[in-house]
């Protein structure tokens, strides 16, 4: 079905949902603004380039997908869609993150992934409903510590880039070098899997792992011998009771 009369059933019928994904939409329709009960919106892989203000009269619209597309730039509009809980812009061209997305509170999952973003913005920790975020294949160097405050997260796919120098040499993010808790002179193991992925893991010195695990109190080389003497026996017994001996 043509997209217009998608948009004209969506519209008699008071839809919650309009899926207009692979339509090869180049612009929105203008009537698309007028289905003021729209909760989800699906307009990814079409051709888009832009996105009209109008789209910030969907003010109910709680998911929106605009993946795929050929954005180069957040659209205004969106930063305006306050009830705003699911918000993909993977798959585009987008260079930067505007900080007017602070004002999504709502937002509890945010996609970025494969674009040409270079930095994060602090004002992304605003979003503190957020619970994932993914910002892999991008061309971020680093991300900021204010990301931290961000404590409903639970899925935070990311990946950054790091030059290799003419010595093979490479300097691992800051940001890498927090979460792996990594201080200078520690050493890393790399782990190749199967498919191909890498894993960079700390090598942790036997000196760190002193005083990790800490009894109570002390027990003497008599006390350990009276208890396992006294576990010995109890065994003993509950093996004839289980056997009906005593």
């Amino acid at each position: 079905m043509p997209p217009d009369e998608l948009i004209e059933q969506a519209r008699r019928l008071c839809s919650a949902e309009l899926d207009l994904s692979g339509s090869q939409l180049t612009a929105i329709p203008e009537a698309l603004a007028q289905l003021a009960s729209l909760q989800g919106l699906d307009l990814s892989y079409n051709q888009l380039t832009a996105i009209p203000e109008a789209l910030a009269q969907l003010t109910n619209l709680q998911s929106l997908s605009l993946s795929g597309n050929q954005l180069t730039a957040v659209p205004e509009a969106v930063a305006q869609l306050i009830n705003l809980q699911s918000l993909d812009l993977s798959r585009n061209q987008l260079t930067a993150i505007p900080e007017a997305l602070a004002q999504l509170t709502s937002l509890q999952s945010l996609n970025f992934s494969g674009n040409q973003l270079t930095a994060i913005p602090e004002a992304l920790a605003q979003l503190t409903s957020l619970q994932s975020l993914d910002l892999m294949d991008n061309q971020l160097t680093a991300v900021p510590e204010a990301l931290a405050q961000l404590t409903n997260l639970q899925v935070l796919n990311l990946a950054m880039e790091s030059a290799l120098s003419v010595k093979g040499q490479a300097t691992i993010p800051k940001a890498i070098r927090d979460r792996l808790h990594l201080e200078p002179g520690d050493r890393v193991k790399f782990f190749v899997h199967p498919d191909g992925s890498v894993v960079i893991l700390p090598k942790i010195p036997t000196s760190k792992l002193k005083g990790i695990l800490t009894a109570r109190r002390r027990f003497s080389l008599n006390e350990m011998k009276t208890a396992i003497g006294e576990r010995a026996v109890g065994g003993k017994l509950r093996g004839r009771q289980r056997t009906g001996r005593l």
